[in-house]
């Protein structure tokens, strides 16, 4: 069923809401992002005189209990953090002498700046 952007009302945006609560029910940070930017392309189309009201604006965020985190252990965080670790620190170093450049990876798996990139 198509329905033109002027015809959409607060009903269907709760339809919508439903459906994606159905669809993916243990994402609901998900379905309050989708919202969050229908919300703004909405209230786009009302700055540009081209609805009246936002349905999607109306319409409230889907409820949940965030999960407790987890504690990494070392070797975990090493894991999970190396490579990112060495990013940051070797651009950091880098920009500390006044470089600027793109990270590269070598055949050997190790990593340098490259000023030619840019």
């Amino acid at each position: 069923m198509k329905i033109r952007v002027v015809d959409i009302t607060k009903g269907n945006a709760l339809d919508l809401r439903d459906w994606l609560i159905e669809k993916i029910p243990d994402k609901p940070q998900t379905i309050n992002k989708i919202f969050s930017a229908l919300r703004a392309i909405f209230t786009e189309y009302i700055f540009r005189d081209e609805l009246r009201y936002n349905p999607f604006a109306l319409v409230g965020k889907v409820n949940y209990t965030p999960k407790e985190k987890e504690l990494l252990n070392p070797g975990q965080l090493h894991r999970s953090t190396g490579k990112v670790f060495l990013f940051t620190f070797g651009f950091l170093r880098y920009a500390a002498r006044g470089g600027y450049g793109s990270l590269m990876e070598s055949d050997k798996g190790k990593y340098y700046y490259d000023k030619s990139s840019l």
